[in-house]
Parts: C-alpha cells; structure tokens; sequence
C-alpha cells in the first residue's frame, strides 16, 4: 500500500482524515434530504406520467430516483418505479431503457435473497444491451452478474463477469466505471484469500477515483481495503479505512452501506480486543437495519455478532 493512502491531513488523502472539499457533502446531505421529503409524491409521479402516456418521462423520473431509493434502503419502492419504467420503455420500444429497469428490478430481488429472479432479470439485461449495442449498460450488467454472484457464493463466476467489465469500462475509457469494476475484482481476490492481489488492485481504482473526486466509488473501495487488510492482520490500516469509508458513507447518505461499515468496523474492534467499541458500533448498525429494507440475514448475522462479545452484547428488538 503506497504510504499517500495512509499519510497525515490533506485534501484528497484517504484512510482516516476529513474531507478537503467542506461543501461537497454538504450538498448530498441537502439532496437526500429534499429526496426524503418529496419522494412520495416523486414515486407517484412515475405512476402518473406511465398512466398518462408520457413513457419517457416515466423511465428517466424512476432512474432519478434510483440513487437516493437504493442509498435509502427503500427497496419496494425501487420494485415499484422500476416495475412501472420497465413497462414504459417496453411499450417506446427502448432497449437500452428496458435493460436499465430490469438491472434495478435484479438488485432488488438480490437484496431480498430471490436470487433466481435476480439472475433472470440480468440476462435478460445483459441480452438487451447487446443487441442495441450498449457497451457500457453491458459492462455496468456484469458488474451487477459479479454482485449476484457474490451473494450466491460462486466466486469464480463473480471474478469472470468483474474481469470482463473492467475491460468493456476501459475499452469504452469509462474511468469511474474502471475503477468501480477494478474495486470488484479486489473483492473477489479478498473473497478467495488473496488479500494482496485485492489491495493491489484497490489501490489501482483509488488512483482514478481520487482523480475523479468520487466520494461514493472510494467510500466502497475503503470498505474493501479495509477488510483485506484486516484479514492480514494489518489491523490499524484496517481500522483507518473502515472509518475513512463510515465518514464518507454518511455524508453521501448512504445509509445501507453506512450500517455494513460499521459492522466491518465492529469486526476490527472486536480483533483489536476492544469489546466495548465494537459493540457500539454494531449497535448503531443494528438500528439501521432496522429502520430500512434489508433482508432478514443481515439483523440476524449482527445480532449474532452482538451476542458473541458476551455481557452487553445481546439486542432485544
């Protein structure tokens, strides 16, 4: 790991310090807000526009929501829009559309543990964006297949479908799409043991990501650093990521990814020998878990984690 990616203050630098740019997630959090505001009558409008033959503005409405639905944990919701765009674009005739819809239909499903709809949906994605051509709605489609896989456990599937979008991201010289597809092939070498090979390439997509100033793209390569390096043993460095990517997490209102940071960061603790800190935070994990849409699993495997640093530890909800 270069020593930048661990050196003192500065605008730009990663593990551990604050942000250089003070306005940025001061912006996001105007923006989530607004979103948690309106977005009932936003939802609505999907429904309004699809029912009054504005197909268009329909599927783009739904995709404008997207970001803030998913960062939200408002899963249904995405099933909803994404449902009623999904139709939008099949009656305009709109492949590219269409493949966009079922990528967000399959996310949901993935969530909710149906992995063989999930699976459906991205083949049929993947079967639209090549037939109209869209290399990178194709590329953004095996990333989703490599999550997929992830989930299901087939490793070596989620390395394929990740390898083959790094090249269609850099065939296309999509840079934040690179480096989001390069942080995926370092999970998948976390995910079989080669903790090197994934900070390797973690520090290949931080590179771009710094350079592009994508906060959310560097809040989810730190969560993978941070576990590669706790899984050798270089628990401090693991500990500066988890923090470094539960700063950014919450200031792009990322609640999901928010509580999965701080579940990473309770596992670092709890090695660290620090019991106390590490049920602290898993607690707050818990009470997001709680207060949005996340599959069963998730409370349960957190629980468990609470249970097992004995007194104090057990949540009743």
């Amino acid at each position: 790991m270069p020593v930048a990616l661990l050196r003192g203050p500065g605008p730009g630098r990663l593990c551990g310090e604050r942000f250089g740019d003070v306005l940025r997630p001061y912006v996001h959090e105007q923006a989530m807000r607004w979103f948690a505001r309106e977005h009932p009558a936003l939802v609505a409008a999907v429904h309004q526009a699809a029912r009054h033959g504005h197909e268009s503005h329909a599927w783009q409405l739904a995709w404008a929501l997207t970001t803030f639905l998913t960062r939200s944990g408002r899963w249904s919701d995405v099933a909803t829009v994404h449902t009623t765009a999904l139709a939008a674009a099949t009656r305009l005739g709109d492949a590219a559309a269409q493949a966009e819809s079922h990528r967000a239909l399959s996310w949901e499903r993935t969530e909710a543990g149906d992995h063989d709809a999930a699976h459906r949906r991205l083949v049929q994605a993947l079967s639209l964006a090549q037939e109209s051509g869209q290399g990178l709605s194709e590329a953004h489609t095996h990333l989703a297949l490599g999550w997929l896989h992830e989930h299901t456990g087939d490793r070596s599937a989620a390395l394929r479908h990740d390898e083959k979008a790094v090249r269609l991201f850099a065939r296309l010289g999509h840079r934040a799409g690179l480096a989001r597809a390069l942080n995926a092939v370092a999970w998948d070498h976390a995910q079989q043991g080669d903790h090197r090979a994934a900070v390797a390439h973690c520090e290949q997509a931080m590179a771009i990501q710094e350079e592009l100033g994508d906060l959310r793209g560097q809040a989810d390569t730190l969560d993978t650093l941070g576990y590669a390096y706790q899984q050798l043993g270089e628990h401090a460095q693991a500990l500066a990521c988890h923090r470094r990517g539960l700063e950014l997490h919450r200031a792009l209102g990322h609640r999901f990814n928010e509580a999965e940071a701080l579940v990473h960061l309770g596992q670092v603790h709890r090695a660290l020998g620090d019991p106390g800190a590490a049920r602290q935070v898993l607690r707050q994990a818990l009470d997001i878990y709680l207060d949005i849409e996340v599959h069963p699993s998730r409370v349960e495997r957190t629980r468990a984690l609470l249970d097992s640093l004995g007194t104090g530890g057990a949540v009743a909800r």
